[in-house]
C-alpha cells in the first residue's frame, strides 16, 4: 500500500483525535500499528481504491486503543504500568462502541468540512454545528442569523448529505448525543457566525437550487414568492411585499431569470 504524504498526515491526524492527545510519544509507533493491521485485510488494495480505507482504519484504530487486549495495548501502553480499574472494566463491557465511534467520525469529518478550502462547505458545517447547538431548531436558527428558516432547512439538509459522501465517506445515522459533542467540541469554539457575504451566497444557493421555478410558473408556491421577495429585498435594499399583482410577482422571478440563469 503507498499512501501520500497527505493521506499518511490525515491519517494520523484522526488517530491522534482518537487518542485525544494521550500518549503523544507513542503517536507514531500507533499510526504504523494500525497501518500494519489494515495491511493485513485482504480486501486493503480494493478499499485504498474506493477510498473506504479511512473508514477502516479509523474502525482498527478505535479498537485498538480502547482494548485492554490489544496488540496496541501489549506492545506500548501496558509498558506505561495503565491500570484498569473495575470501574473502567464495567463501562468497557457496557459502552456503545458503534455510537462513539459514529461521533468520532462525525466530529472529524465536520471538522474537515470546516477547514475545507470549499467555501459552500465551510458554510454548511457551520449551519450544521450551530443547528445541533442552538436547541435543533430552523426557526430559532434563522432568527439568530437573519435568514429564512426554509433556506436553512435546505442548508442544513444539503450539508448533512455532503458530510456524508465527501468527509465521512459513509451513509451514517447521526446520534442523539451528538448535540453534547458538538456543544463540548473545540470546533465550536472556533467558528465564527457567518457574514453578509455568507447570508449572499445561502440566497444564492437557493436560487440555484429552485431553478425550475423561475421558468415555470405553474411550482411558484406562496412560500416561494416570500423568498423572492426576501431576496430582492435584500439584493437592493428594498422592502416590497408579494401581494396580489401575479405581474408584479412575475417580475421578480424575471429579474433573477436573467441575473443567474
Amino acid at each position: 500500500m503507498n499512501l501520500t504524504t497527505r493521506q499518511y498526515d490525515d491519517i494520523k491526524r484522526q488517530i491522534k483525535n482518537i487518542t485525544k492527545g494521550e500518549y503523544p510519544d507513542l503517536l507514531d509507533d500507533f499510526t504504523q500499528e494500525v497501518l500494519l493491521i489494515f495491511l493485513e485485510n485482504p480486501r486493503a488494495s480494493e478499499l485504498m481504491v474506493s477510498g473506504e480505507y479511512k473508514w477502516y482504519i479509523i474502525r482498527i484504530a478505535l479498537n485498538q486503543f480502547r482494548s485492554s487486549t490489544s496488540t496496541f495495548y501489549y506492545k506500548y501502553k501496558k509498558h506505561k504500568n495503565i491500570e484498569l480499574t473495575e470501574n473502567i472494566d464495567m463501562e468497557e463491557e457496557n459502552y456503545d462502541y458503534e455510537k462513539d465511534e459514529a461521533i468520532e467520525l462525525i466530529m472529524n469529518g465536520l471538522d474537515q468540512m470546516y477547514k475545507s478550502f470549499n467555501d459552500r462547505h465551510r458554510y454548511e458545517a457551520i449551519i450544521i454545528l450551530l443547528y445541533y447547538s442552538t436547541g435543533e431548531s430552523y426557526t430559532k436558527l434563522g432568527k439568530t442569523l437573519e435568514v429564512d428558516r426554509t433556506t436553512i432547512s435546505k442548508t442544513f439538509k444539503r450539508g448533512i448529505e455532503n458530510l456524508k459522501e465527501y468527509y465521512i465517506q459513509k451513509d451514517i445515522e447521526i446520534p442523539s448525543t451528538i448535540s453534547k459533542a458538538i456543544i463540548d467540541s473545540k470546533i465550536l469554539k472556533e467558528i465564527q457566525t457567518p457574514k453578509e457575504e455568507d447570508k449572499r451566497a445561502i440566497y444564492e444557493k437557493w436560487i440555484r437550487d429552485n431553478q425550475a421555478i423561475f421558468f415555470n410558473h405553474s411550482m411558484r408556491t406562496p412560500e416561494n414568492n416570500k423568498m423572492v421577495y426576501e431576496i430582492f429585498n435584500y439584493f437592493n435594499g428594498t422592502n416590497e411585499k408579494p401581494k396580489g399583482c401575479g405581474a408584479c410577482i412575475a417580475q421578480k422571478y424575471h429579474y433573477f431569470q436573467k441575473l443567474y440563469f
